[in-house]
């Protein structure tokens, strides 16, 4: 779907006091048609939509007069019919152009050359599992022959710095699928000789709206574990840089993201007392909330918030994850599986 002449979501306030003060962000897309199964946008912004080439590219200019720096977003940018025409369009105005991360599958020379002449430095990419099991357990079903070749691409493209996000904790994973995080990540850096790899490692959270909004959050223990494991395998590989963001917050996060109404007396509690003794007020209830599997006959607390997907495709889902069966991506206009179109 294209949504011509609709106007493009983008920066219209300009500061430096902002996260991205010195860019200009546009909405080329929004939804995304893959599945990924811990992604709530992938699923709560269906269907995919483009926004049109001609409406983008004035964005662009208008944006070209405020900033030296714009940054395509949506929940699917690599997909978007357009990319290379709109990297084009940035480029010629003398603008660097970013995008959040590249889908594996979709990046290509043209591509490429078009990000590196317009001035961008490091190329992101997520994997997000590095077995390919556990690739399919969550819907993203690449090769690592086809994440190693894509790897020479960006290299011979003449990137320098490489960032890699991987997520542990994820439904089915074993402590060997954590450590071909580390296999995986030496694997490229033989392929990337002589540049930069940035490894981000995050706790999965459980999200609402998605298929794994029935499963436990793996627990702290297992995760601090898995990372430690993680980093000691990686130590002293040179040109690796490992980043493990948030564990001390995933707890925290796990409950929030999926809580019921008791959660407003802890978020009353944390603004007063702080975080940390509104947590420990509240362990057990939050760690009984966080690690049991919900029975798909639960009434979820937001179950009233009428977002088109049938539940029962949500838990289809997660059944084909725990089996290892992946789905592929939705075709507007001609699938109806999920109850959105």
């Amino acid at each position: 779907a294209i949504a011509k002449g609709a106007a493009v979501p983008s920066t219209t306030i300009y500061t430096s006091d902002t996260e991205f003060g010195e860019a200009a962000l546009i909405e080329v897309e929004r939804g995304c048609p893959r599945g990924c199964r811990f992604c709530t946008a992938g699923f709560l912004y269906l269907p995919p939509r483009w926004r049109d080439m001609d409406d983008v590219k004035a964005e662009v200019v208008r944006a070209s007069e405020n900033v030296n720096k714009i940054g395509l977003i949506g929940a699917a940018v690599s997909e978007y019919p357009w990319i290379n025409e709109v990297v084009d369009a940035g480029r010629l105005l003398g603008l660097t152009v970013t995008l959040s991360s590249l889908r594996l599958e979709f990046i290509d020379d043209i591509l490429l050359d078009s990000l590196k002449e317009s001035g961008l430095k490091t190329v992101t990419v997520a994997p997000e599992a590095a077995s390919e099991r556990l690739r399919r357990v969550i819907n993203k079903d690449i090769e690592k022959r086809e994440i190693l070749e894509k790897v020479e691409l960006i290299r011979d493209a003449g990137f320098k710095r490489l960032k890699l996000y991987f997520m542990v904790g994820l439904p089915t994973e074993s402590d060997e699928d954590a450590l071909e995080i580390a296999a995986l990540t030496r694997e490229i850096k033989d392929v990337f000789k002589g540049m930069t790899v940035t490894v981000s490692v995050n706790p999965f959270i459980p999200k609402p709206l998605t298929p794994f909004q029935w499963h436990p959050f793996a627990g702290l223990d297992v995760i601090n574990r898995r990372c430690e494991a993680i980093k000691k395998e990686l130590k002293g590989v040179k040109g690796v840089e490992l980043k493990i963001n948030g564990i001390k917050e995933a707890f925290f996060q796990s409950y929030i993201a999926r809580a019921d109404r008791r959660a407003a007396s802890i978020i009353i509690e944390a603004a007063s007392i702080g975080i940390r003794r509104a947590v420990k007020k509240n362990f057990d209830m939050m760690t009984e909330a966080t690690q049991r599997e919900r029975p798909f006959d639960e009434i979820l607390p937001w179950d009233m918030i009428d977002h088109g997907i049938e539940k029962e495709y949500l838990y289809e889902e997660y059944e084909k994850a725990l089996r290892g069966e992946t789905t592929p991506p939705c075709i507007v206009g001609s699938c109806y599986r999920c109850g959105v179109c």
